[in-house]
């Protein structure tokens, strides 16, 4: 697999070859943090097209997101339901990692397969799930699950659309949407 840009010509630029990843994020640098959840790592790709792993704490890595801010990198764990945040250091390394939030876990079930995670202009988290989109407030407490449209539970969420006023969610080949009372935030907004 590879990481690839396309200009807006359509012209495609190879970034990285030989990566394998789900969810990546690019920064105001133009730096790209991805996922390698069967290695058990998160990659940083720096403007100079260097790559590293910057850690390996998480067990199960998938989704990300940087803070609006960015700040900070939160990372889900896709099997055991942790939310992780990372300190993001001015060479792009991570720092003080922790554990912030745990998901609701359906029954006996081990994976609760977290996946793509997004925010909101109050700081309310939303991560997509085996059971659905798992709401969380700002201090890390799950307060409500939004079912999954179909049966497969919900890979993305995101918001978009005008004064991104949708959630959408992505449930395999099929996405969703809802209006919702709360607008999203785009990483790097400022103010």
């Amino acid at each position: 697999m590879r990481i690839v840009a396309y200009a807006p010509g359509g012209q495609e630029t190879i970034l990285a070859e030989g990566v394998q990843t789900h969810h990546l994020k690019v920064t105001e640098r133009k730096e790209v943090y991805f996922s390698d959840a069967p290695n058990h790592q998160v990659w940083l790709l720096d403007a100079a097209g260097q790559k590293r792993v910057v850690t390996r704490e998480v067990n199960w890595p998938h989704g990300l997101r940087l803070a609006n801010d960015q700040s900070l990198l939160i990372v889900t764990d896709s099997r055991d339901g942790n939310v992780w945040s990372f300190q993001i250091q001015a060479d792009g390394s991570l720092t003080n990692g922790s554990c912030f939030l745990r998901l609701e876990i359906p029954g006996e079930r081990a994976e609760i397969d977290a996946g793509g995670v997004t925010v909101d202009t109050e700081g309310y988290i939303y991560i997509a799930t085996r059971i659905g989109v798992q709401v969380c407030d700002p201090s890390g407490r799950v307060i409500e699950v939004i079912g999954s449209p179909g049966t497969g539970g919900v890979a993305d969420v995101f918001f978009a659309g005008p004064n991104l006023q949708w959630l959408y969610v992505t449930d395999g080949d099929r996405i969703f949407r809802r209006p919702v009372k709360r607008r999203g935030a785009t990483s790097g907004r400022r103010g």
